[in-house]
């Protein structure tokens, strides 16, 4: 078994960096798109969650501000 030679230059392995990060980021996003399932799920829950969280519990809970302000944040930290 051969391997292929380490990048000596500095251009040479930013070259392979990029490359080989492109080939990942591809892969990844391949598998996802084909994934239908996982897409939707995704998608739609942050979406279901915010919803829940500001029609259903945003009475209950007095901020002294807009509850939307709290909850938007979390969701995408969630997503």
């Amino acid at each position: 078994m051969t391997t292929a030679p380490l990048p000596t230059s500095r251009a040479t392995r930013l070259r392979w960096l990029v490359a080989d990060s492109a080939a990942l980021t591809g892969r990844g996003l391949r598998h996802q798109f084909r994934e239908l399932d996982g897409l939707i799920v995704s998608l739609v829950l942050p979406v279901m969650l915010l919803l829940l969280f500001v029609y259903v519990f945003g009475g209950a809970i007095e901020t002294g501000t807009a509850y939307l302000d709290y909850v938007v944040p979390g969701i995408i930290v969630l997503a």
